[in-house]
């Protein structure tokens, strides 16, 4: 009886040896829940998806994210998601990336240490500096999630995990726009948080973040986002099936009469651009008044939703 009960408590230990195994190698939170509430703009990237699928890799510009990973010893075909996201804090914007992946975290840092990077401290966690790059930190915040960029993000981002400082997800503004996005379970997901004259400002200062604004360059996407103008913040989920992108357009209001103005003035652009002509249009816009008569628009609260369909060649990076 002894030796049975023996076996079975050795059995027992050994499975939950194996299962807290597993949970120390994938601890990690969800990436918005782990950034800092002063994030004004975020690109969230499924790679598993990502990279099985050449559009969405094209629409991504995916060979200049591998290998700005590649350069941090980071092995892109281990990583499963990727976020990029810019803070704004007393006038400055700094800008950071969560990078989680099938792979031990600390083993990336510890070959960069031994290549010669730089050891500093942050309060009890451990930054490393870039030597050749000064402003360019690396950290592990997670057993399987890497954390770098520059050193006030890697800051910020500590400041969340240690509870000194509130996470993007803590922001009203956040939920209402990430609520739906996680519904959707796009592979690429993206949003925007600020006003309006700190725009420009967020440009310059994303680095391989840049390929989320490159996003807002296709033509229609603009074209909206001139009709609706900047509020509180927006949000933007693509998926892509056969030769077309779909996308969702979130759009946070002011209030609620402004998000019902808008509606409205969409759903009759819609209606005039099912009746107009198209003898003597141009093939773009031909495919910009297909891609208005295909939208879907609707509202909830000051939250405005536009799904549409755009062909692949409106992702066409703009630089190429």
């Amino acid at each position: 009886m002894f030796q049975k009960s023996r076996h079975c408590h050795i059995f027992i230990i050994a499975c939950l040896s194996a299962l807290l195994c597993v949970s120390c190698g994938n601890d990690s939170p969800d990436h918005l829940a782990s950034i800092p509430q002063s994030s004004i703009l975020w690109l969230t990237v499924d790679f598993d998806d990502v990279m099985a699928d050449p559009a969405l890799m094209g629409a991504m510009s995916m060979d200049e994210i591998t290998t700005e990973l590649e350069a941090l010893g980071i092995p892109p075909n281990e990583v499963s998601k990727l976020t990029v996201f810019g803070i704004y804090q007393s006038g400055v914007l700094s800008d950071g990336a969560l990078v989680t992946g099938r792979y031990r975290a600390k083993q990336i840092l510890k070959r960069l240490s031994e290549a010669g990077w730089e050891e500093e401290a942050y309060k009890n966690d451990k930054l490393y500096r870039n030597p050749q790059q000064t402003e360019v930190y690396i950290a592990v915040l997670y057993n399987d999630t890497v954390l770098f960029g520059s050193r006030d993000a890697l800051k910020a981002t500590f400041d969340v995990k240690r509870k000194r400082g509130e996470s993007l997800m803590q922001k009203s503004e956040t939920l209402l726009i990430v609520n739906d996005s996680m519904s959707s379970e796009a592979p690429i997901t993206m949003g925007l948080l600020m006003p309006q004259e700190t725009l420009d400002m967020a440009k310059a200062a994303m680095s391989i973040g840049k390929t989320a604004l490159d996003i807002l360059q296709v033509p229609v996407i603009g074209t909206l986002l001139g009709k609706i103008g900047f509020t509180q913040g927006f949000g933007i989920h693509l998926r892509h099936g056969g030769n077309e992108f779909l996308m969702e357009l979130l759009c946070l209001m002011e209030n609620e009469s402004s998000a019902s103005f808008i509606s409205g003035s969409l759903n009759l652009m819609k209606n005039l651009a099912t009746s107009l002509p198209q003898g003597q249009m141009t093939t773009r816009d031909r495919e910009a008044i297909a891609t208005f008569r295909k939208m879907n628009i609707s509202r909830e609260g000051k939250m405005l939703s536009i799904e549409m369909v755009i062909p692949e060649r409106e992702f066409v990076r703009m630089n190429r």
